[in-house]
């Protein structure tokens, strides 16, 4: 009965400490926010009936964080040919990105730290 006790008690010890870390992580990652504050996109259509594309994207950011991910839909086009990352403000920089595809969607996830700060993509 002793054994049985004591095999309870542990347990419940360590489902409560399992929920107390659980709950800290979600309380962490909250502090972390970012908002897109304004977006400028120039479109040209060519003779050939194809796009160029130029967005600017103004985010502020409330916490620390490793880059953004941008999403690029392609149905109904013959797909995208030619992507650039770069920082525009506060400074004027090309940046790392990695490529990855899933049906009709590109997704680009690119790499500038930033960390409390308005940034210019």
């Amino acid at each position: 009965m002793i054994k049985i006790k004591s095999k309870l008690t542990i347990s419940f010890i360590l489902l409560i400490i399992i929920i107390i870390f659980s709950f800290t992580n979600l309380s962490i990652d909250a502090q972390r926010s970012f908002e897109i504050t304004d977006y400028n996109a120039q479109v040209k259509i060519l003779e050939n009936g194809d796009m160029q594309v130029s967005e600017i994207f103004e985010y502020s950011f409330d916490g620390d964080f490793n880059g953004i991910i941008r999403d690029i839909g392609i149905k109904g086009s013959d797909g995208l040919q030619y992507f650039k990352a770069s920082e525009y403000f506060p400074e004027d920089k090309e940046l790392n990105y990695d490529q990855s595809s899933k049906g009709d969607m590109i997704t680009y996830r690119i790499y500038d730290k930033s960390s409390n700060e308005r940034k210019l993509f």
